[in-house]
């Protein structure tokens, strides 16, 4: 440009026309050079066809078809003469002559001469004087020495495997992924710009795949081939197929090809625009590729024998020989094209700032005039620096790679036993009045109690410990008094017991509390049932003709004590299938009593325990409550439940609780033996735990689930469920009620299943105490929170939500969706509240759309219109619907899913020394080519190579175009589960 403002005469060598021509010229050569580095000796027929274009358009003197060839005259000045040019020209004709040269090309002599004229030239002297290079100097005074770095260094199909090609490879991907599409005019005059700008322009998503899809043939494809070839020639010789993992593997890398790289709808190779050169490489490719699968899957050979069919198809020569004629034509591409737009890029800056940094420390003298300048690598934590420093554009995100968890022991854990699991047993209730009044006053009388913990005991050794189980855990475990309804008597029938003859309300629940914090094995909650006895201030009496038990037979009924007999006790130990209780009646003197066998007798028990009935001290004015509970780190819940129900039914014969009250009270006696708790519990605990001995806990994980996810579909219909589903999905807040307090756990366990694989990151409370309620609806971040309907708050706690809480009611079976969607899009044309609109709409569409789907793998009703005779649907068998529509959920997800990895790149820095702890490396999720993925594959444009068969498990009946569901794209994009399951990818 400094040249250009002079009036020279054309026909002089130093003229501006001239100089301008020599300038690109230079550059040419420059480009070409580095080109030359990275390309193999059977690709050189295609570089020469790059050095005749040179040669033609700059050294055919005399031409008068290309106006900016080189007067012949300039040859003489600035190419070191006219003979040199020739002998260039000449040699260009013939491939060997042009490359044995000692610099790698024909050109050395030609570009040699040329760099000495341009330095000597009074436009480039008269710019070292300028107010431009005066600018210029005093920016650079504040940056980092230019290093001149070859494509060889980091392009070479060996580079990477030392830290120095891996850092510098890294620096170059990311300007690809940053670099935006060329605008209208082509100086800049900071290159800092080309940084601050990045959220301006349009960003092309298929730029980084020159370099990836390259490295990736060269690094993964081409060894994969090598290593099939072998396993092809041994299987051969030997008459086996020994070598199956390998041809699975070479199939899985030439899927990943097709699908990424190079499918003509997709592969991101295909939004470039690519030089006739690359264009043609990668059509060869794409032809071959195809029709070598195509011949081998139309003969429908057995699988076995097909495997080794398109084994023999992938690694044939001509194949063979495309992919690696793709793969330099990509380097080239990227050498001649891309990386000098890099060398001027900030990024190349930064990775010279780095190098200088690197060089300085590796060197003992402090004298930077000694400090070699060629490159040998970056300072370590470079591209921890680079990640904090860059301002990634729009439609790019950063996520951070999972730590992986010690999980040594993670065989122990999965295949340990119910019966050695960590449990803890805890008896609560509130104070009742002895004779004395030692434990409560009379004053108290007529006033509710606060719950205290009489006693809590391990049920195995080592674990879980009673201080580990946190003080909140009895504003969980109690349940509220009965409320007056209509039916009331139906809890006292056979089938329910939940009101007994004495008066007491019973309640067998199910919850989950938090553990505060996760053990060995990544627990994060303490799975807990509780059976609940409560006797109102004014006991709700029988309306049916049922008379109360006599106190004789009251007396008869209850244990009054506690024997150790170690007769009966060895006969127990070879138990049966059948439930032999620990409870037998005795008679001595003709009086009868029932008493209790432990393993050791405890004195101190059996003396409160004869001295007064707990129960006896009940004030009809009291609200009193007392309770017993089991609690382990694992989910036990069924086997829990199983054994506290057979306590139950085992004490409270003839719908009387007043035999286990009693038992349970006595232990508000702080006196009483530790021990006796777990002694009671034993027999009972040993019954349940004989069924799963031999089995792993992940069947009672499972069978839980089961249970769960069949409650859950019992109390919503199918479209309501679906649109639970992508309200939970889209990490929205949601609230459960219910008035039966097992179903809060029940379906928030069975919420958790249909999101797999993804997992809720926010805040789950399946059981809201009372008290915090209120704090908790109002809770910023998405939600899930089980709120029971017996609460006297509850009503009004559910009849005030915020606008941007979804409201489940689990026992009407209804689904009101918010008013307002939480969705941060705040750069709608019509304001967020429009946008929030928008996304409403959407998901109601999409529910009601998925609950068809739903409903028809479920219910007959929903297939009433169809022309086809529909079989009867067997009702009876509940879990089997659940797990069909367990099945549609997870299908849906993978489709949602489809597409993610291929949008990752593994960002890690490589250091010099073993040891990689500190490298911290990082994720980076191109969101707007995941978005063209989705587009591409609602439309059916989507391809797979191997059509037999579907690699990623997705269904393409549930794909979501960006036409009618892009609001719901964009939401599932700023989840916390997306972010997590990017994160928990493997590096591979």
């Amino acid at each position: 440009s400094h040249a250009l403002r002079r009036e020279t005469n054309d026909k002089d060598v130093t003229s501006s026309h001239i100089q301008k021509q020599l300038l690109e010229l230079y550059l040419e050569l420059l480009q070409f050079h580095d080109a030359t580095l990275i390309c193999s000796e059977s690709d050189r027929e295609r570089l020469l066809t790059r050095a005749r274009y040179i040669s033609t358009r700059f050294l055919a003197f005399g031409s008068s078809e290309n106006s900016s060839t080189l007067p012949e005259f300039v040859a003489d000045v600035a190419l070191g003469g006219v003979e040199a040019v020739v002998s260039v020209r000449r040699a260009i004709e013939d491939e060997d002559d042009f490359f044995d040269c000692e610099d790698g090309d024909g050109f050395s002599c030609i570009r040699s001469s040329l760099e000495s004229f341009l330095s000597l030239q009074e436009s480039y002297l008269g710019f070292l004087i300028s107010d431009v290079c005066a600018r210029m100097r005093a920016y650079m005074r504040g940056s980092a020495p230019f290093i001149q770095v070859d494509p060889l260094v980091f392009l070479s199909p060996g580079a990477g495997a030392d830290a120095p090609s891996q850092n510098f490879l890294l620096h170059a991907i990311l300007h690809l992924v940053c670099m935006k599409e060329n605008g209208d005019g082509d100086d800049i005059d900071c290159i800092k710009n080309d940084a601050i700008n990045l959220n301006t322009g349009n960003r092309n998503t298929g730029a980084v795949s020159l370099l990836s899809c390259a490295i990736f043939i060269a690094r993964s494809l081409q060894k994969s081939s090598q290593m099939v070839v072998e396993g092809l020639i041994e299987d051969g010789m030997t008459g086996k197929m020994s070598n199956g993992q390998l041809y699975s593997k070479l199939m899985e890398d030439f899927q990943y090809l097709w699908d990424v790289f190079i499918a003509p709808a997709g592969g991101s190779l295909s939004t470039l625009s690519l030089s006739v050169d690359a264009e043609d490489s990668l059509n060869s490719v794409r032809r071959l590729l195809v029709s070598s699968v195509d011949a081998v899957l139309a003969k429908n050979e057995p699988s076995e024998i097909s495997a080794v069919s398109i084994a023999r198809a992938l690694t044939s020569v001509e194949l063979t020989s495309s992919v690696h004629g793709l793969r330099e034509a990509l380097f080239r591409e990227y050498t001649l094209n891309i990386y000098p737009v890099f060398r001027r890029h900030i990024f190349h800056e930064w990775a010279c700032q780095e190098a200088k940094q690197n060089r300085f420390a590796r060197h003992a003298s402090s004298d930077k005039y000694l400090i070699p300048s060629s490159y040998n690598g970056m300072a370590k934590g470079s591209v921890k620096r680079f990640l904090r420093q860059v301002e990634l554009p729009r439609g790019v995100s950063l996520h951070r790679p999972s730590p992986k968890i010690f999980t040594s022991g993670g065989d122990h854990f999965e295949a340990q036993k119910s019966h050695q699991a960590s449990s803890v047993a805890l008896v609560f209730g509130t104070d009742v009045p002895t004779d004395s009044g030692s434990v409560t006053s009379s004053s108290e009388s007529g006033r509710s109690k606060a719950v205290r913990r009489f006693a809590a005991a391990s049920l195995q050794a080592g674990g879980l410990v009673p201080n580990s189980i946190p003080p909140v855990f009895e504003s969980y475990a109690v349940v509220p008094p009965f409320h007056e309804r209509p039916f009331l008597g139906t809890l006292r029938d056979e089938k329910n017991h939940r009101i007994t003859v004495d008066g007491w309300e019973v309640s067998l629940t199910n919850f989950m509390l938090p553990s505060g914090s996760s053990g060995m094995d990544g627990n994060e909650w303490l799975y807990c049932v509780s059976l609940v006895f409560r006797k109102p201030r004014v006991s709700i009496q029988s309306k049916r003709s049922r008379k109360y038990l006599s106190e004789q037979e009251v007396g008869l009924e209850c244990v009054n004590k506690l024997v150790s007999d170690e007769s009966v006790s060895q006969s127990r130990s070879d138990i049966s299938q059948e439930f032999q209780s620990p409870l037998i009646e005795t008679e001595l003197d003709g009086v009868k009593s029932r008493k209790m066998i432990v393993s050791s007798e405890p004195s101190e028990f059996n003396r409160k325990l004869q001295e007064q009935r707990w129960s006896q001290s009940v004030d009809s004015l009291s609200d009193v409550i007392v309770g017993l509970a089991v609690v382990s780190d694992r989910n036990e819940t069924y086997r829990m439940r199983e054994t506290l129900s057979t306590v139950f039914s085992d004490f409270c014969r003839k719908n009387l609780c007043q035999p286990l009250v009693d038992i349970l009270g006595n232990f508000s006696n702080s006196c009483v033996e530790e021990t006796c708790l777990q002694s009671i519990l034993e027999p009972y605990l040993s019954f349940t735990a004989a069924k799963w001995v031999d089995r792993p806990i992940r069947d009672q994980e499972l069978q839980f689930s089961e249970i769960s996810g069949t409650q859950l579909m019992q109390s919503l219909p199918a479209v309501p469920l679906a649109l639970l589903f992508v309200t939970i999905l889209l990490e929205q807040k949601v609230v459960l009620a219910s008035s039966r307090r097992g179903m809060l756990m029940a379906a928030s366990d069975a919420i958790m299943q249909l999101l797999k694989p993804l997992q809720w990151k926010h805040l789950l409370v399946p059981l809201v105490p009372e008290s915090m309620m209120n704090d908790l609806v109002h809770y910023p971040a998405p939600f899930i929170l089980g709120i029971p309907t017996d609460e006297k708050k509850s009503a009004e706690i559910l009849s005030s939500l915020p606008d941007d809480v979804t409201l489940v009611d689990l026992d009407v079976g209804r689904v009101m969706l918010a008013s307002e969607f939480v969705h941060d899009d705040s750069s709608a044309s019509d304001g967020p509240g429009a946008a929030a609109g928008a996304l409403r709409s959407q998901v109601l569409f999409l529910a009601e759309s998925l609950g068809g789907i739903v409903g028809g793998a479920v219910d007959d009703s929903w297939a009433s219109d169809s022309p086809l005779q529909i079989i009867p649907h067997d009702n009876n068998n509940k879990v089997d619907d659940f797990v069909s529509i367990r099945n549609i959920c997870h299908d849906f997800i993978l489709e949602l899913l489809s597409g993610v990895h291929s949008c990752c790149i593994w960002i890690e820095e490589k250091s010099v020394e073993e040891c990689t702890n500190g490298n911290e490396p990082a994720i980076v999720f191109d969101e707007k080519r995941f978005l063209s993925i989705k587009s591409l594959r609602s439309e059916g444009l989507n391809l797979s190579l191997f059509q037999d068969k579907q690699v990623d498990g997705s269904r393409s009946e549930f794909c979501l175009g960006t036409d009618k569901f892009d609001l719901i794209l964009d939401a599932f994009l700023r989840t916390q589960s997306l972010s997590n399951y990017i994160s928990h990818g493997e590096k591979e």
